[in-house]
């Protein structure tokens, strides 16, 4: 296992790296080119699927967002009104209420998923986040609090592999 911290972001960025496998194969005894890896309960190496645990397919940044409540139930509040406010830009994309309603909706989700929502695993919890903060400054492009959160959940994806999520 390997953790990564950064100054300044340590705690999330441990949170968000979670477990990556390493290759704990001599560097000349080949085994690295062949896809083995050593088999702790064995004791000898055992091929791996061209798909490992830590390389699993993530959800999209929709999917995390839509599981979000379905594993912490108390998030079905925000996702109400985050759902109303969406309805209601919709209704009328350019009044001016009804996009800082949704930017605040989006927002107040966002910071909920992020930091008070115990339940959530790291893959779901910062993808949701920051394709809600990414909805937030698709309607106001200007808004300081959303832009920061969507800065520091990217800042730490790109230390990662796989770089940012995009969808």
């Amino acid at each position: 296992m390997r953790v990564r911290t950064a100054i300044g972001m340590g705690s999330l960025l441990v949170v968000l790296a979670g477990c990556q496998s390493v290759n704990t194969a001599p560097a000349n005894s080949g085994s690295a080119s062949r896809g083995n890896t050593p088999d702790a309960f064995a004791g000898t190496n055992v091929a791996t699927s061209p798909a490992a645990p830590s390389e699993e397919k993530k959800p999209t940044l929709s999917q995390a967002l839509a599981e979000a409540p379905m594993d912490d139930p108390s998030l079905k509040p925000l996702v109400q009104k985050y759902a109303q406010a969406e309805a209601a830009l919709k209704a009328h994309p350019n009044d001016a209420n009804a996009k800082k309603a949704y930017v605040n909706a989006a927002y107040n989700y966002a910071h909920t998923i992020e930091y008070v929502s115990d339940k959530l695993e790291p893959v779901i919890k910062y993808r949701a986040a920051l394709l809600l903060y990414r909805k937030a400054l698709a309607v106001d492009p200007n808004n300081a609090p959303c832009e920061r959160e969507k800065d520091q959940i990217e800042a730490i994806y790109r230390t990662m592999p796989g770089g940012v999520p995009q969808e």
